[in-house]
């Protein structure tokens, strides 16, 4: 794209270090980071001087508007619900509490319950919708019974889980279950 080798200074990458993780040496000759929150190649700022020589001057202004369009979305931090969400999801049936998930996005505690707060939201509000989301899955498509959603869902007392569900969907689980 700019007509000579472009090199990378570092690549990064978001799963555990394999036990071949050698062989990657050999088309990343640079210094590599596994369990990384993101894939990405790290270039020197200098690289990004180098002028693109395909470059289309009307394609650029396009392209510039979707990558600040795309800015403007990564900044009103809703990823955080999302990632929050994902990870519960995940977990599902040995939930994370908010201490593993805040680990597991490298955040504090603090910083997490912040950016939930942010997006007007918390990590209660984020696991009731998970859980619910999970019930009424189980109980549309499977005959579990009651009992044994609540405890998919982690409830130990299949009261408490029916209060929930109830608070969540306006009508118990039984009921659900028979209108869908």
């Amino acid at each position: 794209m700019i007509g000579k080798p472009l090199t990378a200074s570092e690549v990064h990458l978001n799963y555990s270090k394999p036990h071949y993780y050698k062989t990657y040496r050999k088309y990343f000759p640079v210094t590599l980071r596994f369990d990384q929150p993101y894939n990405q190649i790290l270039v020197s700022k200098k690289a990004l001087d180098f002028p693109v020589r395909t470059a289309n001057p009307a394609g650029h202004v396009i392209f510039q508007q979707q990558c600040e369009e795309m800015l403007r979305g990564l900044n009103r931090i809703e990823n955080t619900s999302a990632a929050v969400r994902r990870l519960l999801i995940r977990s599902a049936g040995n939930f994370l509490n908010i201490d593993e998930v805040a680990e597991k996005l490298h955040f504090s505690k603090s910083t997490l319950g912040r950016r939930l707060a942010n997006e007007t939201n918390s990590f209660r509000k984020i696991i009731d919708e998970v859980k619910n989301l999970l019930a009424q899955n189980y109980l549309k498509s499977t005959d579990l019974t009651v009992a044994d959603v609540a405890h998919l869902v982690d409830y130990t007392d299949t009261a408490s889980f029916r209060r929930a569900f109830l608070r969540w969907n306006k009508m118990t689980p039984a009921k659900f279950r028979e209108t869908n």
